[in-house]
């Protein structure tokens, strides 16, 4: 027992001996502050960690209230979803009140989300990386994603989608995260669907001796061709997992030239082509294959954009010019229709000038055999289909508005004949930059490389507008007018716009169409 006791006292004198405690006795009221500050660290430490604890709970309240409301959400606006699609099926006029209110709801409800689902992606950088590992966490980062994907292909913004599993797939890369595999056929369905993927089979006559395909794209407010996805002569020709878009082809004629056939792949389509080769390949007329278009649209001021289907035919590559229609005339016998159907402008004294003498020569030193004809009616127009026709032996008339629409905008629904939108454009075409009283704004046909249609027909932007016969059912036969002038500004030239032709016009001509030969 004394033994114990000795060591005892041992210890204790070692304790008063150390560094420590002699500290403490020199300076007691620094110890005391420093103990104070120990104590104060301590229950720091334990309210962040108390705090973190509670925010955290927070958070994955919020995250799991997301996911609890989302599917009922989501069928609310599928069903809205669905009364459009009824409402555009069933209609081909401009958007009525009620599906203007139908789309303005549906865009709020996807506004809503893509709002619930960034707020609530932004909880996960507040989390600690423990925290963010729980698998339970892992899959909401991944289950957000996926279902703002799967809203934006509900509004039909299948690059919005995309990228939403873009940066779903970053931020698992970034972790260091593996999706399950049951997870990850999900993901990769999702993908297919948003993508789109289409399938394309192209059947070609033996004769052709290649086919090459673009896909065309963007390029500001024109669109043009990218690099060829295909360039082959083996037939027939088979595209699998093809995006959507427009694309064209061409097929490389037996003796010489290129004939275009511009195609419209919608998604998850399979696509038939079958390239039919123009009975007649002449320089002065451009072949427009038989097939679907995208008609109408804002710029139609009566139709949305609506599939139409056209049997093939052939347009002139330029406006009838003064030359052509001088042949004309001097063929007629008749005095007084030779009278009526001669081409007229009004002068600076608005006095009506006839363009050539009586025996056809040019009274203007603006004008040429090479410009196009102006200042003419509509029954003119047809006379002189009338006689090309017993000249050539085929249907010679002028083109329904919807042959003109095809043949400038092509298949895509493009709403001008270059593209879309009108932002550095204007200097390819002869539009707009005239306001004299004279026809000095006019150009020989062809004289402008860049307006040219996607069947290079040439000049249905610019030079002057041309006569057309309406399509319309119900409205008889009536006259219209298409395409812009060097008098009229660029918006004018909108493929689906017509105006009614009333009177002769200098800067309104004519082209023709000759039906199709079997």
């Amino acid at each position: 027992m004394p033994k114990v006791e000795e060591q005892g006292r041992v210890r204790a004198h070692r304790w008063r001996d150390s560094i420590f405690v002699q500290l403490v006795i020199r300076y007691p009221r620094s110890a005391r502050l420093l103990l104070l500050v120990l104590v104060l660290s301590i229950s720091y430490r334990i309210w962040g960690i108390g705090s973190y604890l509670l925010a955290q709970r927070a958070r994955v309240q919020v995250i799991e209230s997301i996911r609890a409301d989302e599917p009922n959400r989501f069928e609310e606006a599928q069903q809205i979803r669905k009364k459009l699609d009824q409402i555009i099926q069933n209609t081909q006029a401009f958007p009525c009140a009620e599906e203007v209110a139908l789309e303005a709801s549906l865009a709020k409800r996807c506004s809503e989300w893509q709002r619930d689902a960034e707020q609530a992606l932004s909880l996960f950088t507040e989390m600690a990386k423990r925290d963010v590992l729980d698998p339970e966490r892992v899959a909401d980062f991944s289950w957000i994603c996926a279902r703002s994907a799967a809203w934006s292909l509900l509004v039909e913004k299948y690059e919005h989608a995309l990228d939403w599993l873009v940066r779903g797939e970053t931020w698992r890369l970034t972790m260091d995260l593996a999706m399950p595999e049951e997870a990850m056929r999900a993901w990769e369905a999702l993908r297919k669907e948003i993508m789109g993927l289409a399938s394309m089979q192209i059947y070609v006559p033996a004769v052709v001796r290649e086919v090459i395909v673009w896909p065309l794209m963007d390029d500001g407010a024109r669109r043009v061709q990218s690099d060829p996805i295909l360039r082959t002569d083996q037939y027939p020709i088979k595209c699998e997992g093809v995006r959507s878009g427009s694309y064209l082809i061409w097929a490389a004629l037996p003796d010489a030239g290129y004939q275009a056939y511009p195609v419209q792949i919608d998604r998850h389509s399979s696509v038939e082509v079958e390239l039919t080769l123009p009975g007649v390949v002449l320089n002065e007329w451009k072949y427009v294959p038989a097939g679907n278009f995208l008609s109408g649209g804002s710029a139609s001021g009566s139709v949305r954009l609506h599939s139409v289907s056209l049997p093939a035919f052939y347009i002139s590559q330029d406006e009838v010019t003064i030359g052509s229609y001088l042949e004309f005339w001097s063929s007629i016998e008749d005095v007084e229709l030779k009278e009526e159907w001669a081409a007229y402008y009004s002068d600076s004294t608005q006095e009506r000038v006839m363009l050539w003498d009586n025996e056809g020569g040019l009274q203007l030193p603006a004008l040429s055999l090479a410009h196009p004809i102006i200042g003419i009616t509509g029954e003119a127009a047809e006379a002189y289909c009338r006689w090309k026709s017993r000249k050539m032996g085929r249907v010679i008339r002028l083109p329904y508005d919807v042959e003109w629409e095809k043949a400038a905008r092509g298949v895509d629904g493009r709403e001008y004949c270059w593209g879309n939108g009108l932002e550095d454009v204007a200097s390819f075409f002869n539009v707009g930059g005239f306001s004299g009283q004279g026809i000095d704004f006019m150009e020989p046909v062809g004289s402008r490389l860049r307006d040219a249609s996607i069947y290079t027909v040439r000049d249905m932007v610019g030079n002057v507008r041309e006569i057309t016969l309406s399509s319309s059912v119900g409205e008889g036969r009536s006259f219209g007018v298409k395409g812009s002038s060097g008098i009229n500004s660029l918006e004018v030239s909108a493929c689906a716009r017509v105006e009614a032709f009333e009177k002769r016009s200098k800067d309104v001509g004519f082209r023709i169409v000759m039906e199709n030969i079997n």
